[in-house]
């Protein structure tokens, strides 16, 4: 236990230390943003989140922010806990423990990033109820999965007694009178199906940050009036996608023959993945869009090559 809080000290200071720096250097913190992320510790591996997604998410955060707050929520509900990046399974609380660990061993100093707090409880009605969601400056990363997305209603949660669940149907919906501005990114680690690369989501233009708003992709499509599914709204960039590599592939095999299959296959990596949510996510948040419309699109920008 010492040694685990030993290692979390060693690792705050190095916080403090880059908020000292700052102040040396601009003369003092300006206004503070607040990053909450929910369901981590099953959502993404720390490396992965360390080292490519989370640089990417503070640098959207524009430098009018001097000082950024990362308050982490996740209340550990399984018993055992997996680690990606090593292949092993801590159990219990000693696996908690060993968790929250390698967890703050990963985490590397960001400039302008002055503290982060690891709470192993439940992002809670006491947390919505607090005056964070009126007077502070935020963005939440829903990896949990805890809010539901209407294109007639304000942003909602679901939550069961006090505690936030997956079932809808045992669940009570509690609707906002304003945003929430929620940043939703599905789990990374799931299964590739071949076309759509979860980790890709990153990539697209996925929040707009500035002194007085935060608009995310979610607002984006909501803006232009999109249909998303309230629960998994990436499935409106996944279907498409998922179509036009189904039938880039019949064509590719019909010149080439079945024997070809792995040749075009290997073609729909990570790589083009990113490049077609890109294209196809820029069209989207300038107008609206019918799903054939955003199939058309990605056949005129890949297909030719692609067929080669």
């Amino acid at each position: 236990m010492n040694n685990y809080k030993n290692k979390y000290l060693k690792y705050k200071n190095k916080y403090l230390n880059l908020k000292n720096l700052q102040i040396k250097q601009t003369g003092g913190i300006g206004e503070t943003f607040y990053l909450y992320v929910l369901g981590i510790v099953d959502g993404i591996r720390i490396i992965d989140w360390h080292n490519e997604l989370l640089p990417i998410i503070i640098n959207k955060i524009p430098p009018y922010f001097s000082d950024i707050k990362i308050i982490y929520y996740d209340p550990f509900e399984t018993n055992e806990y997996y680690n990606r990046d090593t292949d092993e399974t801590f159990s219990g609380e000693a696996g908690k423990k060993k968790f929250l660990e390698l967890f703050y061993e990963a985490t590397k100093p960001i400039p302008r990033v002055s503290s982060v707090i690891f709470n192993t409880t439940y992002f809670t009605r006491p947390v919505i109820n607090s005056d964070l969601f009126t007077k502070k400056k935020y963005l939440i990363i829903d990896f949990a999965h805890l809010f539901l997305f209407s294109t007639t209603r304000s942003h909602y949660l679901r939550w069961y007694r006090d505690n936030p669940v997956i079932s809808r149907k045992t669940s009570e919906l509690i609707y906002l009178e304003y945003s929430y501005n929620v940043l939703y990114f599905t789990y990374f680690f799931q299964p590739n199906y071949l076309g759509f690369y979860p980790l890709t989501m990153i990539y697209i233009d996925f929040v707009d940050i500035s002194e007085n708003q935060v608009i995310t992709w979610i607002d984006k499509l909501l803006i232009k009036k999109y249909t998303i599914n309230e629960l998994h709204p990436y499935l409106i960039f996944k279907h498409p996608i998922n179509k036009f590599t189904k039938k880039t592939i019949e064509k590719y095999i019909e010149l080439h023959g079945n024997e070809s299959r792995h040749i075009i296959e290997s073609k729909f990596n990570k790589e083009l993945c990113k490049n077609m949510l890109i294209i196809i996510s820029n069209h989207m948040f300038r107008e609206k869009l019918e799903e054939p419309q955003i199939i058309n699109i990605l056949e005129n920008t890949f297909e030719r090559e692609l067929l080669k």
